[in-house]
């Protein structure tokens, strides 16, 4: 009975250690391309302003879209 169950305690670690792994690099990966586009989108944001000396409405809101997309 030991054995057996050191066989299922072995294959579920196996499962998990094959599945979670690869999905939380994956969702590392993804977190970091997210903050690098919320960073772009701020640089450009701030570049608009600098530029034009104002915010309108039509940049904020396009910044907040560009944000919200990344989520």
């Amino acid at each position: 009975m030991s054995d057996s169950f050191i066989t299922i305690v072995v294959v579920l670690i196996a499962a998990v250690l094959i599945f979670g792994v690869p999905m939380i690099s994956i969702a590392h990966r993804n977190d970091i391309l997210a903050t690098q586009e919320v960073q772009a989108a701020i640089t450009e944001f701030i570049d608009e302003i600098r530029t034009t000396g104002m915010i309108t409405q039509v940049d904020y809101s396009n910044f907040i879209e560009r944000i919200y997309a990344t989520r």
